[in-house]
């Protein structure tokens, strides 16, 4: 029983020791506006849904989001896009390039950020960025494309599925 306990936690401590998750205390989810992919803008207030819900904020012609949005399609699982927002920092034509190239994540609410008003509230030093957010707060935030692809599916749908 210590044995497989001990070697749970050294998993475990090998697993977030390799997370680039900075300390974060919760933070309400700062006020920003974005456009829908109809044109509509709308406040950071309305994005999302109650409880947990992830904001992946990418950027266009970025091979490092287009490899975290790979990634998350890869481990969606037909419900986890429709507790997503991807928000792209680009213009409206840029946000429907980079939602038509990703099919698979359709359910997620896509939203371009051409002011980079979401970027700068948001405090995002770099694309691609994750959010986690649970009742309108930020619980944490992931700067870039964790190396192991396990780490993402953990971090990004483990999060979704709560």
């Amino acid at each position: 029983m210590k044995t497989s306990l001990a070697s749970a936690l050294g998993g475990l401590t090998l697993l977030l020791a390799s997370v680039p998750v900075p300390a974060m205390d919760r933070a309400p989810l700062p006020a920003f506006e974005v456009k829908s992919l109809d044109g509509q803008t709308v406040a950071s207030s309305g994005l999302g849904q109650a409880g947990g819900w992830l904001l992946l904020y990418v950027t266009p012609q970025s091979q490092a989001s287009e490899r975290l949005l790979r990634l998350v399609k890869k481990h969606e699982d037909g419900n986890a896009a429709a507790r997503m927002v991807v928000v792209v920092g680009g213009s409206l034509a840029e946000t429907r390039a980079v939602c038509d190239a990703f099919p698979d994540l359709a359910r997620a609410a896509w939203y371009a950020d051409p002011e980079r008003s979401a970027f700068a509230a948001l405090a995002i030093k770099g694309a691609p960025t994750a959010v986690g957010i649970r009742d309108r707060g930020m619980e944490w935030k992931v700067d870039g494309v964790p190396a192991d692809t396990r780490t993402v599916k953990s971090i990004l749908l483990s999060w979704i599925a709560e």
